[in-house]
């Protein structure tokens, strides 16, 4: 599995897409060998998913015992309907990253991760107090490989 430059260039173009327009991925990691998954807000930057938490919370715990994770990002578009309930389906982008979690420590890093959160989910440039920062986890995932597959709608 390739990394995002590895990409075919209408998987590449479709894939940045969705990194940059999704608002939500979903996070997959292992819990003392239980599946753990659940849905994250995300910014993705120099081939790198971040993603931010309190620094008390489970998933902290988790990815310092496993850092490996996979990421999951969709689209769905339309529903596709058939002749019959078992000829339906979706047209959608979806993306399945692997990478290994580390934190970044860096206060000049997290805050660089946090005002690309600003940007995108609140519109707006914001300049982060070293409280503010010392208070958040940052997550960052390189991405070590990236599957993408697009489901288009057949008339």
């Amino acid at each position: 599995m390739p990394g995002i430059d590895g990409l075919q260039p209408s998987e590449k173009e479709g894939a940045l897409r969705l990194l940059s327009e999704a608002r939500v991925c979903r996070l997959g990691c292992s819990d003392n060998g239980k599946p753990y998954v659940l849905p994250m807000n995300f910014v993705f930057a120099e081939n790198t998913l971040f993603l931010h938490s309190g620094p008390e919370k489970s998933k902290i715990a988790i990815l310092r015992l496993n850092p490996r994770v996979c990421v999951q990002i969709d689209e769905i578009k339309e529903m596709v309907r058939g002749g019959n309930p078992c000829g339906f389906s979706y047209s959608f982008v979806s993306l399945l990253v692997h990478g290994e979690a580390a934190f970044e420590t860096s206060v000049p890093e997290k805050n660089a991760a946090l005002v690309h959160f600003a940007r995108k989910y609140a519109g707006t440039e914001y300049s982060f107090t070293e409280k503010q920062i010392a208070g958040v986890a940052v997550i960052k995932i390189p991405v070590a490989s990236i599957t993408v597959k697009i489901k288009k709608r057949q008339d």
